[in-house]
């Protein structure tokens, strides 16, 4: 997957900060919260994010079944520095409706980071 969003976005530098294995029940309405492990050089306030699925469905398909998540949202919370002894918040976000089928991987969203050429890219797939 490193490769093909190196391809698609042009980074050179790609790591993995975190995964998050959430569980959901159809017609139901699920949320998992946290914080991101892969902290920056330097970084000591951790990354909090959330992530809101407001219905989960199946919908049965010639291809396998797909998972509908209506209204999925990823919120987190970057922190950086300001002054050597300050540091403030910059909220994130992506905020939409998607389909998976079974072992798919699906970009959800870019958003950059600052004034640099970083950026958080949000992946999802579907297990098997």
């Amino acid at each position: 997957m490193a490769k093909q969003l190196r391809s698609v976005f042009g980074y050179t530098d790609i790591r993995l900060l975190d995964s998050a294995l959430i569980l959901g029940r159809e017609a139901k309405d699920t949320s998992v919260s946290g914080t991101l492990n892969g902290l920056a050089e330097g970084q000591r306030v951790p990354i909090r994010y959330q992530i809101q699925i407001r219905n989960i469905s199946v919908e049965p398909g010639a291809k396998g079944n797909t998972v509908a998540l209506e209204r999925f949202r990823f919120a987190a919370l970057l922190p950086y520095s300001t002054a050597p002894d300050k540091t403030e918040f910059m909220s994130l976000g992506f905020d939409t409706d998607l389909n998976l089928r079974e072992g798919q991987k699906v970009v959800v969203g870019k958003s950059h980071i600052g004034a640099g050429n970083s950026a958080l890219i949000l992946v999802l797939s579907r297990a098997s």
